[in-house]
């Protein structure tokens, strides 16, 4: 291998390991960075969360604020994980992108993983795992 190669290539290692950093202070510590897509309708959304648990509150809040604004009288609203699962299904499309930080890439999460994040979120906020 040349000089001019080895150069090359401790320059790209360089760059990655730059680009790791700044992407480390950017999603902070212990979190992976979440943009989560949202199609209702010809509707489309897109906003940008710490971690891939904040998206699913986001989710949750996303709910929650259409029952207020389907039943505004009533002053207590109970659902369950069915029903929320049924809202997401409403959704044309819901995914996920999730930053994978060992290749600073972004993974998409399916709807169906995204529902399954929501009961794992929600389970542990429960107290119950």
């Amino acid at each position: 291998e040349d000089l001019q190669g080895r150069i090359k290539g401790k320059a790209n290692c360089a760059l990655t390991f730059v680009r790791q950093i700044e992407m480390a202070q950017f999603v902070g510590v212990g979190g992976s960075h979440t943009i989560l897509l949202k199609q209702e309708g010809k509707a489309k959304t897109f906003t940008s969360h710490p971690t891939f648990d904040s998206a699913v509150d986001a989710i949750i809040s996303m709910y929650e604020a259409k029952l207020k604004e389907l039943n505004p009288t009533l002053p207590h609203i109970q659902y369950d994980i069915g029903d929320l699962n049924a809202y997401i299904d409403t959704m044309t499309d819901l995914t996920a992108m999730v930053l994978d930080q060992s290749t600073c890439q972004y993974q998409g999460v399916s709807k169906a993983k995204v529902k399954a994040g929501i009961l794992a979120n929600l389970t542990k906020k429960a107290g119950l795992k």
